[in-house]
């Protein structure tokens, strides 16, 4: 874990730097993130998350409107986590402001990040290109393995272990129920080839786990 948080830590100085953020708000920034996804009650969306992210925007990077403000998004989307609130994504994409807009040179960034993080909710395919590609990296997890999808939904059903079956179950159903609703469920052909396939597949097989409750 040592080593993960120093490779996260350059990532972070990196980007930072790239922004042209002063030193105070690296450190202060990198802290929080720290802090927030290490949450105790947090399963999937820890650093692990964040981790795997950064590694999926790499592979689409380039095809970005505004890299740096896509990549600060991916920082902060999930800064805020607290299950059955409405508003953790509005909170985390207002964080973003409170970072970069006292150092008013970066501002366009933080814009793009806020449009970002928003679009995270998952409520509707976002019609920007950045937007679009934040919430690809976000849902990758989708068009992994079984095994490895398999592993996310017990660590959702972990982070809503408050939330009895009854509940849960046709809530879970009705979410990822509406993902293969749309007629894709990723907005790039970068996403599409590569996952669309084994996304459908995975969320079609859990549904089916689903009704054995």
């Amino acid at each position: 874990m040592q080593t993960r948080k120093i490779d996260l830590w350059l990532a972070w100085k990196r980007l930072c730097e790239d922004l042209n953020l002063d030193v105070v708000a690296i450190q202060i920034g990198f802290q929080e993130i720290l802090r927030r996804y290490g949450e105790s009650h947090r399963k999937y969306h820890t650093l692990a998350h964040i981790v795997a992210c950064l590694q999926e925007f790499e592979s689409i990077r380039s095809e970005c409107d505004d890299p740096l403000g896509v990549e600060l998004a991916i920082w902060f989307h999930d800064l805020f986590y607290e299950i059955g609130n409405k508003d953790n994504e509005d909170r985390s994409a207002d964080r973003v402001h409170h970072l970069i807009e006292p150092r008013g040179w970066v501002m366009n960034h933080a814009l793009t990040a806020d449009v970002c993080i928003r679009a995270t909710k998952h409520a509707e395919t976002p019609s920007e290109n950045d937007a679009q590609i934040m919430v690809d990296v976000d849902l990758s997890i989708l068009g992994q393995p079984w095994n490895v999808y398999e592993a996310y939904t017990h660590q959702i059903r972990t982070e809503y272990k408050r939330i009895p079956n009854l509940l849960y179950i046709p809530g879970r159903h009705k979410v990822m129920r509406s993902f293969l609703d749309r007629a894709y469920i990723f907005s790039t052909a970068n996403f599409r080839v590569r996952y669309e396939a084994q996304a459908r597949a995975n969320i079609a097989r859990e549904l089916e786990t689903l009704k054995l409750f």
